[in-house]
């Protein structure tokens, strides 16, 4: 059961990507019984997305940092978390997810933060 700190993490991380995020669809590649892959995918999820600048670039740095929350994902059964190698769409670009940091209050994921590679 969800406590109420967690909770009030939630909503407030939902009412602030509702008002400034923008829309990203997550995809994630299974294989299909005819030996192709069908993605699955979440989409219009609410995100802050972080560019990161060109001149900050190194080997180990992404291209970006999105920032999410959990409810999404839960109400379209997605089976979180987000892993490395799902697809995120943002807008026309397309990245990988290289890793993922889950941010818990009280135990109770209450938001993921994506570093993604284009």
């Amino acid at each position: 059961m969800m406590n109420a700190a967690a909770r009030r993490c939630i909503r407030g991380l939902d009412t602030a990507l509702e008002r400034t995020g923008e829309l990203i669809t997550i995809a994630r590649l299974h294989d299909a019984p005819d030996g192709g892959q069908v993605a699955f995918r979440c989409e219009n999820i609410p995100a802050k997305v972080q560019l990161v600048a060109p001149q900050e670039l190194t080997v180990n740095l992404p291209d970006s940092v999105i920032i999410i929350s959990p409810t999404r994902l839960a109400a379209r059964q997605w089976p979180a978390p987000p892993r490395r190698d799902d697809r995120v769409y943002i807008g026309s670009l397309v990245a990988n997810i290289e890793s993922v940091v889950e941010h818990r209050v009280n135990g109770v994921v209450c938001r993921y933060q994506l570093s993604v590679k284009s």
